[in-house]
């Protein structure tokens, strides 16, 4: 799937500058968002925009251009996760969406406190996603998710394990309330493209 918005990363007229031909692929692991770059080109000229340095600094992307670290990091990320997402198994929100030629595809929804330290690989994962609504929702940006104010709710697809992938999360910031309770704002809602209108915001 394509992005919506790039003038975040290049510029109001969404130009990439000084290539011939040029195509930037990402590609990103479903489970674990870990992200695998391919920028190709027919041509470069001698100031030709450093690309690399965008996604990095303007999108906030990390990613590797080889193929071989994209593989370990994804083995490494998915144990880390599963022994997280474990802690959370019994309070996890579980329901259907609509999948294609009417089927429908197991959700699981698990909230976490990005900032409490048994979800530090969920946290991790959420970094790896803060640049996604950038290509989505115009003037969105990143959140500081080491405050403790700040709830994630996180939508897996599929039938469970490592073979789950990310659908979309969403971002919810608790306020003081007068006098002794809390309100919570709804900050970023997104679904990822392949897994939108199938009714899962609406959940």
């Amino acid at each position: 799937f394509a992005p919506t918005f790039t003038h975040q990363v290049f510029g109001q007229d969404e130009v990439v500058r000084g290539y011939e031909s040029c195509r930037v692929r990402c590609f990103l692991h479903a489970s674990t968002m870990h992200a695998y770059v391919e920028i190709s080109h027919e041509g470069k000229q001698p100031k030709a925009d450093d690309i690399g340095h965008l996604l990095r600094e303007n999108l906030g992307l990390e990613y590797t251009e080889d193929k071989g670290e994209f593989v370990r990091r994804v083995k490494e990320t998915e144990r880390a996760l599963e022994r997280s997402l474990s802690n959370y198994a019994t309070s996890c929100r579980r329901f259907s969406v609509r999948g294609g030629k009417e089927s429908e595809t197991p959700v699981e929804v698990v909230r976490f406190k990005p900032s409490e330290g048994d979800a530090e690989p969920l946290r991790k994962l959420h970094d790896r996603l803060q640049f996604m609504p950038l290509l989505y929702v115009d003037g969105a940006n990143y959140i500081d998710n080491e405050d403790p104010k700040w709830d994630i709710y996180l939508a897996l697809a599929g039938p469970g394990g490592t073979n789950r992938a990310v659908a979309g999360f969403c971002t919810v910031y608790s306020f003081y309330a007068y006098p002794e309770r809390r309100r919570l704002r709804l900050s970023q809602i997104l679904v990822l493209p392949p897994f939108q209108r199938r009714g899962l915001a609406s959940r």
